[in-house]
């Protein structure tokens, strides 16, 4: 059984002649430890599509299960239980909280599930190390480079251990060499289980991973 799986999937803004149909009779499975690289162009619908599989946002119509869960059924409150436990997302232009230290952006999900403090502590130690940005704990986002913080929002993304990680044009604010880097540790996630869904603009990327989703117009083709 598909670990994610779309069905007839339609998301719309505005109504009447406003009305825009970002997305279009989506059907999709992803199982469980694909690598999946979404391409198209500005405004294809790439990134409504990694919202709903985040749980951010709901269809208009249609059903998207993770699992046995009806995801677009969930309530406010358990959509957001359901992605602290189950998805990392990771963005283009990071999203780290400039006023918290790396050390607190990346045990911030942990906080969020209650966690006791030394289990905190133990975990962030554990993914900043597996990241190679021990180092940099103490420090503040405004004191590192782009690629220090891209691994510090990879870092957070997979501090609860995620079934899947969504990231969207993660390596469009790096420099070649950076991106490479990073998407090199994307790889290594996949190749121990974590399913990854990745937008790219990059087709160097996108060929990469094992499989390739075009959106042309909110549809996939």
């Amino acid at each position: 059984m598909a670990l994610l799986k779309l069905n007839n999937l339609e998301m719309t803004y505005g109504k009447g002649d406003t009305m825009v149909h970002a997305l279009r009779n989506i059907n999709l499975e992803i199982e469980k430890g694909d690598l999946i690289a979404i391409l198209g162009k500005s405004g294809c619908g790439k990134s409504t599509l990694l919202n709903i599989l985040g749980a951010v946002s709901k269809p208009k119509q249609g059903s998207y299960f993770f699992e046995e869960i009806e995801v677009n059924k969930l309530n406010m409150h358990d959509a957001a239980r359901f992605r602290n436990k189950n998805i990392g997302f990771v963005v283009q232009h990071f999203a780290l909280i400039k006023e918290l230290t790396v050390r607190e952006n990346v045990g911030l999900p942990l906080v969020y599930q209650s966690c006791k403090k030394r289990d905190i502590e133990r975990r962030v130690a554990e993914v900043l190390k597996l990241l190679e940005i021990d180092e940099k704990a103490n420090r503040y986002p405004t004191e590192l480079s782009g690629g220090q913080c891209q691994r510090a929002a990879i870092a957070r993304a997979i501090i609860t251990n995620p079934e899947v990680i969504l990231a969207d044009e993660p390596t469009g604010a790096l420099d070649e060499e950076n991106g490479k880097n990073i998407l090199n540790i994307f790889k290594a996630l996949n190749e121990k289980g974590t399913t990854i869904v990745l937008v790219t603009h990059d087709m160097e990327i996108a060929d990469m991973c094992k499989r390739k989703i075009c959106l042309r117009d909110g549809r996939i083709i």
